[in-house]
């Protein structure tokens, strides 16, 4: 961080730090109402194979994650389990042979932009993007939560304004979206 200092002669002092601006998470996470995504776990950049997709349809803060061209007859593939009451929590997630119990904070109400969070060993710090890549789009307004600890799915975690979660590269899964649906 570069802090400048002003010096000089007379009564100008400098005044308060400017406050940091906050998270605005709700605008960011997509976990109201009834949304869906589309993605891909092969890390492939080429066309998709739609029978391999994953798609996931929102749920009371659960996201139920099938692979198939169709979700209402795809193969359960997982869930995650988000809680939004006091900030953007995972609560629960079984997916890829990983499974857990949070909740793990990635971001708790009050927090600023640049800041961390933590509880026991899970450690997960946010930063803005103006360009959050995946197959789908270039996103230019994302948060991307780095996270780590061994009682959740370390990685990065990206999640686009008016989109909810783009993208995860972690230990265990990897999702790149391909369609908002």
């Amino acid at each position: 961080m570069l802090l400048l200092l002003a010096t000089g002669c007379g009564d100008d002092l400098p005044g308060p730090p400017a406050e940091q601006e906050v998270v605005p998470i709700t605008a960011y996470h997509g976990l109201n109402g009834d949304n869906a995504w589309t993605w891909r776990d092969d890390g492939d950049t080429g066309e998709p194979d739609p029978d391999e997709l994953l798609k996931a349809q929102l749920d009371d803060g659960v996201m139920d994650i099938r692979r198939g061209s169709r979700w209402v007859d795809g193969r359960k593939e997982g869930i995650l389990e988000w809680s939004t009451d006091g900030g953007l929590y995972l609560e629960r997630w079984d997916i890829n042979g990983e499974y857990g119990e949070g909740p793990l904070p990635f971001l708790v109400d009050g927090t600023s932009w640049g800041s961390a969070v933590a509880e026991g060993d899970w450690l997960c710090s946010n930063e803005k993007s103006t360009s959050a890549e995946t197959w789908y789009a270039v996103f230019p307004d994302a948060v991307v939560f780095t996270c780590k600890g061994e009682s959740g799915l370390g990685g990065t975690w990206t999640f686009a304004q008016g989109y909810g979660l783009v993208a995860v590269d972690a230990d265990s899964i990897l999702l790149d979206l391909v369609a908002a649906w």
